[in-house]
């Protein structure tokens, strides 16, 4: 059972699309609402209740001074994981809203990026009144 218009949203997805055109599908609905994704080119790869993968290609848009992908879009990436992970699984009485966000910058980006956010299957059961997510980026 859905626990949101989202979650609604997208079981209609799921359900009446072919596989092939779900992460193209899923990307028009999220940047449809999300503009500032949308603008950056954030590309959602897979969304389902307990995890998410979204990418985001080094183009001139999102680059820095040296070429790489910016930190700025690097955290837009990581957070669009997250954001849209814990969204799908959201009551609709509750607004989602990032109360921190902790960044630790690894080393220099080449390349296109990609990120991935998890719930576990308790977080996923849970009120989502709190909740501790890890998203990594390659």
């Amino acid at each position: 059972m859905a626990k949101n218009q989202l979650s609604k949203y997208l079981h209609y997805i799921d359900k009446a699309s072919p596989e092939w055109s779900r992460s193209c599908l899923y990307t028009l609905l999220f940047n449809s609402q999300v503009r500032y994704a949308g603008l950056s080119g954030i590309r959602i790869e897979e969304w389902n209740s307990s995890n998410a993968k979204v990418s985001i290609k080094n183009r001139w848009r999102v680059q820095n001074h040296i070429g790489g992908v910016h930190a700025c879009a690097m955290s837009l990436l990581a957070e669009t994981a997250t954001g849209i992970v814990f969204g799908r699984n959201v009551p609709d009485s509750h607004i989602p809203l990032i109360q921190s966000m902790k960044v630790s910058y690894l080393k220099r980006s080449t390349g296109d990026l990609t990120a991935v956010a998890f719930l576990s299957d308790e977080e996923v059961g849970s009120s989502m009144n709190s909740c501790v997510q890890l998203v990594y980026i390659y």
